[in-house]
């Protein structure tokens, strides 16, 4: 009896794991950016759409390059379908005085598009340093912050700026939208960070 419930209790176990496992899947931004003052993308926040509709906020646990190639690797449970990935960077505004300005891998068609336009023009309803406020509280745990961007940014404000997970996309730099690099090839080795979740 005790050695059926054991195999019971491990071939449970081995179904959930394997359930688990079967969920969860990498996904990997790749890109080549070169911020205004070459400082590193902080407060990153990846927003991301299942299949069902639903966004999803990470929030990524490190800061990425400023300068030349970085990656950005992470290991949802769901498969995203459309994304938008947001940060900032101590940076230069257009006139070259110091700024805190937002990153964005953002939809290449729109940011072409939006070149040199400013922020709140090309996302009416939002501010440029009201949005930077909400990403630090957001990235700092904040629910109310992450739910503005998972279900008021992303699906509205935003929405013309998301791209295809997996597409191609641009990085842009905001307070006029400067496109600073763009999605590259995914390179070989993806270095471990960490992540979480809300």
């Amino acid at each position: 009896m005790k050695k059926s419930l054991v195999i019971i209790v491990f071939s449970l176990f081995m179904m959930i794991l394997f359930a688990g496992l079967a969920q969860a899947t990498s996904v990997t931004y790749a890109a080549e950016l070169h911020t205004s003052k070459f400082n590193p993308v902080t407060n990153v926040l990846i927003l991301e759409q299942d299949q069902s509709g639903t966004v999803h906020g990470t929030v990524y646990g490190a800061n990425v390059p400023g300068n030349g190639q970085a990656v950005i690797s992470h290991n949802p449970a769901f498969i995203p379908v459309r994304s938008l990935i947001i940060g900032i960077t101590a940076g230069l505004d257009p006139s070259g005085a110091d700024k805190t300005e937002i990153i964005m891998f953002l939809n290449k068609t729109f940011a072409a598009s939006n070149k040199g336009v400013k922020w709140s023009n090309v996302f009416p309803g939002s501010s440029h340093s009201g949005t930077i406020d909400s990403l630090i509280a957001a990235t700092a745990g904040n629910a109310t912050q992450l739910t503005w961007f998972t279900n008021t940014f992303f699906t509205g404000i935003a929405a013309p700026a998301v791209f295809d997970t997996g597409a191609a996309f641009t990085v842009g730099e905001f307070s006029l939208l400067d496109p600073i690099g763009g999605s590259v090839a995914e390179p070989l080795a993806i270095p471990s960070l960490n992540t979480w979740t809300i």
